[in-house]
């Protein structure tokens, strides 16, 4: 059994997912594993969050819950239920409770096909994203996406936990994730060039596209925007097939990124993590990342044990 939990604060909307034996801290520190970083009410570790057959939450440090407007340090949460931290409401919600049938349950993996049939090419994309043999050997039980980058995540093999999130992102949160990633850490450009890519994910049309090509500075390849730009520019032939009044649906969910596209995304990110400090980039590239794997259609199958 799994809970899926997602968190609404005032600007942004997280998900996670804890399975039974895991337990993750939540709280405001880059360093625990659910991080909220846009609400200063909360403690850098505001609470614990254990799943042993039940998930239990214990905060920490003299921090508190709220579970309809009573103030709390502990509680067992249940099929579905709320609890108010901070500015944040965190939902709860079981997938696939033990009463479920199997029928039940392989009916809800079915959903969304476009997403579990792309981890089918789970061996392809391995070979798309350049995972080292330490890696390869890591997740040779995963037989999830989510569950192959956390298994790499666990034994601290980061680069290719990012690589195999490049290669498992559909086109647009790829390339949304990558823009993100970039504007979070103040990576250096001109403006122009930063308003070039979000004017693309205001409005992934050819028109835009072509526009970014003209203009992007292929002799500055140190940059790590110049690669955010150019996977913008080999999104055309994507666009061409599936055609413009459906192309920005399309690009947010189903279609399969090229290799050229990922490629151009893990140098950006490789380039970008040589200017901050690496480890940390690396960790918030993840941690954005995951949530947007997460919260993609499908995500029961996306979030299926690895055994």
């Amino acid at each position: 059994m799994t809970y899926l939990i997602d968190c609404l604060t005032p600007n942004e909307k997280y998900r996670w997912v804890l399975r039974n034996g895991e337990a993750a801290r939540v709280g405001r520190s880059p360093w625990v594993e659910f991080c909220i970083d846009d609400d200063v009410e909360l403690s850098p570790e505001h609470f614990l969050a254990s799943y042993t057959n039940k998930l239990v939450l214990h905060a920490i440090d003299g921090a508190t819950m709220d579970i309809d407007g009573e103030r709390i340090t502990t509680t067992t949460i249940g099929a579905c239920s709320k609890v108010k931290v901070g500015q944040c409401v965190l939902h709860f919600e079981q997938l696939f409770p033990l009463e479920a049938s199997s029928t039940t349950v392989a009916t809800r993996r079915i959903a969304a096909p476009s997403q579990i049939d792309r981890w089918e090419n789970k061996d392809l994309i391995i070979e798309q994203v350049a995972i080292s043999p330490q890696g390869i050997a890591a997740i040779s039980n995963c037989n999830r996406p989510l569950a192959a980058i956390e298994a790499l995540v666990s034994k601290l093999l980061l680069e290719d936990a990012i690589r195999l999130l490049a290669g498992s992102l559909p086109v647009y949160p790829l390339i949304q994730w990558g823009v993100h990633a970039l504007s979070h850490h103040k990576i250096g450009t001109d403006a122009s060039v930063q308003l070039l890519a979000q004017s693309w994910l205001n409005e992934p049309s050819d028109q835009v596209r072509i526009e970014i090509s003209n203009r992007i500075a292929w002799n500055d390849n140190a940059s790590p925007w110049t690669w955010i730009l150019a996977s913008i520019t080999w999104t055309g032939d994507i666009q061409n097939v599936i055609g413009q009044t459906q192309a920005a649906a399309t690009l947010k969910t189903a279609v399969a990124t090229p290799k050229m596209i990922v490629s151009a995304m893990i140098a950006a990110l490789q380039l970008a993590s040589c200017q901050r400090d690496m480890r940390s980039f690396r960790e918030h590239c993840l941690s954005d990342g995951i949530k947007r794997l997460a919260s993609l259609p499908g995500r029961e199958g996306l979030h299926a044990s690895s055994s």
